[in-house]
């Protein structure tokens, strides 16, 4: 099986900790897969990475936009 990694800023990198996850199937109760466990040193490194593509203006201006478009937008539980 594979070493489990991150995807951070176009690139898969393993976690800090070296460590993993097992996914197990419930049904047969094997492991099927592994995913990277991650810590604060890899979230940190995540944030680092997003704030470098998109700056925290910019993406306060999005989540600003997104917020006003739902504001403005019909309630999903409303009649057609």
């Amino acid at each position: 099986m594979e070493d489990a990694q991150h995807f951070v800023a176009g690139n898969w990198t393993s976690p800090s900790s070296g460590e993993s996850i097992d996914v197990i199937d419930p049904s047969d109760g094997q492991v099927f897969s592994r995913i990277a466990r991650g810590n604060t040193a890899d979230i940190d490194s995540a944030v680092r990475a997003a704030r470098a593509i998109c700056p925290r203006n910019q993406y306060l201006e999005t989540v600003e936009s997104v917020l006003k478009g739902a504001r403005s937008s019909r309630p999903l539980t409303s009649p057609c």
